[in-house]
């Protein structure tokens, strides 16, 4: 290659004369724009050098590009200050139109978790709703935003939750599902708003002639209250929202605040036997659960039939604070073809609360319908509970054998 090249800058100096070849810069030029006197030597004395000046039409045409480049920069330049202007300005507006918020004051204890929060939320009307534990509607939504939960057999078995909402609302809270006579019993100490869809009949009896001091909000009266996923199947999608449902209760006059009954929190804990795992032998096996201590968090992880149970709406797991064990008597209705129980709320039995890793043996106790349900220990003094939520699961009292024992060795 570096032959050729040669070979080819050879026959172009040879080709060329050394007086008339232009410089390398200017022969693009030359050879396209002929000079005219050279070309054309009659023509000399009428070329007009634009040089010179002589030509009126010739500095009219420059002067007016001239002008026009001018005043097409003055055109570009103010363009460009205005717009840069209304920028800096929407931009000011902006932040001047972004509120000023400061985080609320926690004046208050929430009576039902023991944690600070404000004085509105403090006086916030419990809000109840029965949820689903269905295996096909799992993973819920709102579990993790309530005070208490309580877990109970319904029919065949299945387990049914009944959430109370005071500190902390969720975003979504579903599939709601039926009333029972049972979760009646449990709400009406807190006087609540009260959601479900339906119920057995013993229920919709009661709480169709008052019950306590419960104001019912039925998805069958109060449809608007609620709303369906068309996504899922009847009747396990039926949802409702803060929003939609207080939004309802607002237009139809519902007391939205009232004095909550305060549960009794422990500072410290007492020694007790430790344990870090908590099985409950709910039957079919898809309803069995499991809880195991988090030492780092000091909360509970929940799981279900083996797996970590979540919120739907947070995608975060569900983590209690205080699991309580009561043990009671659980019959089947005589002749149910849905396998529903009938369940003893009165009176007293054996409970276990299982908290910061220990299990404190005790009693539950509730006296009358508006009483609470209490747990104590031997000497009557109150079980514990730390600071945080509570689910209470509802078990035969054929079952205490099952739950799994504690080691025998005390926790400091």
């Amino acid at each position: 290659m570096a032959k050729e090249k040669k070979t080819v800058s050879t026959k172009r100096t040879k080709g060329a004369s050394a007086k008339t070849r232009l410089p390398a810069s200017k022969q693009t030029t030359a050879s396209r724009v002929p000079i005219l006197s050279r070309v054309a030597p009659e023509l000399k004395g009428q070329i007009v050098n634009r040089h010179a000046g002589t030509d009126t039409a010739s500095r009219w045409w420059p002067g007016l590009a001239w002008f026009g480049m001018t005043m097409l920069g003055i055109l570009v330049a103010s363009g460009s200050a205005i717009w840069l202007s209304s920028l800096q300005q929407s931009r000011y507006q902006v932040k001047a139109a972004l509120p000023l918020t400061t985080p609320p004051t926690l004046t208050a204890r929430a009576p039902l978790t023991g944690l600070p929060v404000t004085a509105e939320a403090a006086a916030r009307r419990p809000w109840v709703v029965v949820v689903e534990n269905f295996v096909t509607v799992r993973p819920q939504s709102g579990l993790s935003a309530a005070d208490i939960v309580f877990e109970s057999p319904t029919e065949g078995g299945i387990t049914r939750l009944l959430t109370i909402y005071q500190s902390q609302l969720p975003t979504t809270v579903g599939p709601v599902r039926s009333a029972r006579s049972y979760f009646n019993d449990w709400a009406r100490p807190f006087a609540p708003l009260y959601s479900h869809s339906g119920g057995s009949d013993r229920a919709l009896q009661q709480l169709r002639t008052g019950y306590g001091g419960i104001t019912d909000v039925n998805e069958f009266a109060n449809g608007a209250a609620y709303e369906r996923n068309t996504s899922l199947t009847p009747p396990h999608n039926l949802f409702t929202t803060p929003e939609r449902f207080f939004s309802y209760a607002r237009e139809h006059e519902f007391e939205l605040e009232s004095l909550t009954p305060n549960l009794t929190f422990a500072t410290t804990l007492p020694a007790a036997p430790s344990t870090n795992s908590i099985t409950l032998p709910y039957l079919p096996q898809e309803y069995e659960v499991q809880y195991l201590y988090q030492p780092t968090l000091g909360t509970y992880q929940r799981l279900v039939d083996g797996t970590t149970q979540l919120d739907a709406t947070t995608n975060q797991v569900l983590a209690v604070k205080n699991v309580v064990v009561v043990f009671t008597d659980i019959d089947p209705i005589p002749g149910d073809p849905l396998l529903r129980v009938n369940l003893r709320t009165l009176g007293q039995g054996e409970a276990r609360l299982y908290t910061g890793g220990k299990v404190y043996q005790g009693t539950w106790r509730k006296t009358t319908l508006d009483s609470m349900l209490e747990f104590v220990d031997a000497n009557g003094q109150t079980l514990p509970l730390q600071p945080g939520n509570t689910w209470i699961a509802i078990l035969d009292s054929s079952q205490a054998a099952l739950v799994t024992t504690p080691t025998p060795t005390l926790a400091p």
